[in-house]
């Protein structure tokens, strides 16, 4: 017969072994775990360097999300034209000339563009005509992103070459500055005469052209003078010149950007200025 305190130390021994047992067994389990392991990690050592981490795979819709933005990035990716890469362009393209035209100043296609082309010209220098006219043919594909505006910027101080600016601004008055500017490119002289036929040969009345001549002149010659003295405070010592949202471009490009990579300055801007507002998005 078993008495009591012979059934407790029995219990109590019983207890024991089994808690033994199941400690060598958890203990045996985990040292075969960790051999295994090590086995892997040095089966993996021989065939990497190092130990790859995966971006965890987000999809909405069955649409990789981060494939989404990959293609974002790809599509508002903001490069440097090759022509623009070099150090005298990277320093004419982060020095810009703040300019802001007098409300005299005649402008035309998009008010609201992003990018402003302010030309600072002298109508009378037929020479420069054909530097016009080129700088007119580049600009016009991208019209609808470039808001153009004409500055008076005298290339000598001859009263004679005046007239021709003077003239424009009775063609202004009537609202046909570009026509005649447009007209001005085809001449081959220049005098009184001309500017003023030219203008008859617009539509304007002869007797309103006179009139206005008279008249306003005063009023003009002020504001082609303001023009000029602004030109001369912002050092503009070419005419002509471009100011590409301040950055200047000259045909023989001394201290601007030459001519000849107007196009992919507007390019540039125009790419820069997209790369931007994306960045806004993101905020």
């Amino acid at each position: 017969m078993v008495n009591k305190k012979t059934k407790k130390y029995t219990n109590y021994y019983f207890w024991l072994g089994l808690f033994s047992l199941t400690f060598a067994l958890c203990a045996k389990a985990n040292e075969e775990s960790a051999e295994a392991t090590a086995e892997e990690g040095a089966q993996v050592g021989n065939t990497a360097s190092a130990t790859v981490h995966t971006t965890p795979t987000i999809t909405i819709g069955g649409v990789d999300i981060m494939d989404v933005v990959r293609g974002q990035q790809k599509e508002h990716k903001f490069e440097i034209p090759e022509s623009l890469a070099d150090g005298i362009s990277q320093h004419y393209l982060k020095k810009r000339t703040r300019f802001t035209p007098y409300n005299h100043a005649p402008q035309r296609w998009n008010a609201e563009a992003k990018i402003t082309v302010i030309e600072m010209a002298d109508l009378g220098c037929l020479e420069c005509m054909p530097t016009l006219q080129k700088v007119d043919e580049i600009l016009k594909e991208h019209k609808d992103e470039i808001k153009f505006i004409h500055f008076y910027t005298p290339t000598t101080t001859s009263s004679a070459v005046q007239l021709a600016p003077f003239y424009g601004k009775i063609a202004q008055r009537s609202g046909g500055f570009w026509s005649y500017r447009r007209k001005l490119q085809g001449l081959t002289e220049a005098n009184v005469d001309t500017y003023f036929n030219l203008l008859v040969n617009m539509g304007l009345d002869q007797t309103t052209v006179r009139r206005s001549a008279i008249r306003d002149s005063r009023h003009f010659y002020r504001e082609l003078d303001a023009d000029a003295q602004l030109a001369k405070r912002k050092k503009i010592k070419q005419s002509p010149t471009w100011l590409v949202n301040g950055i200047r471009v000259s045909e023989e490009g001394k201290e601007s950007i030459p001519l000849e990579k107007l196009t992919d300055l507007i390019q540039y801007e125009l790419s820069r200025i997209r790369y931007e507002e994306w960045q806004e998005t993101k905020k």
